[in-house]
């Protein structure tokens, strides 16, 4: 489950262009990684895709929403904070 922090490499390229809503997002993308580590999920693959993808992918759309042309940069945004914050939800209530 270690694979969660992967996506934070991309801070290391786009820190200087963030604004304060990037710095929040990327704080509770480290809190949903440090939640996820201390939590103890079965391995499988559905799981793997709940927990580890859905939430590294919307953590990157966050920060590049432009990559996408056929929705606005809010809508992007706005999914990309549901897909992390479903994800946390369903963590502390499964399996905390």
């Amino acid at each position: 489950m270690a694979l969660i922090f992967l996506p934070l490499l991309l801070v290391l390229f786009k820190y200087r262009d963030f604004e304060r809503l990037e710095w929040l997002f990327t704080g509770l993308f480290l809190a949903y990684g440090v939640a996820l580590m201390g939590a103890e999920v079965p391995p499988s693959s559905r799981l793997g895709g709940l927990y580890l993808a859905v939430p590294s992918i919307s953590y990157f759309f966050y920060l590049f929403p432009e990559i996408q042309t056929q929705y606005s940069i809010s809508v992007i945004r706005v999914l990309s904070m549901l897909g992390v914050c479903t994800a946390f939800i369903a963590l502390i209530v499964f399996f905390n």
